[in-house]
């Protein structure tokens, strides 16, 4: 989950833990206080590499500590490339 673990870092700050919830949604907890869930992905050809893929993905963050707030987080989109077998 590249775009989970982009999320937990704008919201927790680099290196943030990241783990997989129970859950019968995409739901992950970053860090301590956040659970991201997955709200959605757009994925696309990447015109500036050949044969690349880009995905960006939204999550919604709500802290686990009962607080009323909440964000939406777009991370850096995660770029895949095809690559021939050998």
């Amino acid at each position: 989950p590249a775009g989970a673990a982009a999320a937990a870092a704008a919201l927790v700050g680099p290196g943030a833990t990241l783990a997989t919830l129970n859950s019968t949604e995409p739901a992950f907890q970053a860090g301590r206080r956040w659970q991201l869930l997955a709200k959605g992905a757009v994925g696309r050809e990447d015109p500036e590499i050949s044969g690349g893929f880009r995905v960006s993905e939204l999550f919604l963050a709500t802290p686990l500590l009962g607080e009323n707030e909440q964000f939406e987080v777009y991370p850096v989109g995660t770029v895949q490339k095809k690559i021939s077998a050998a």
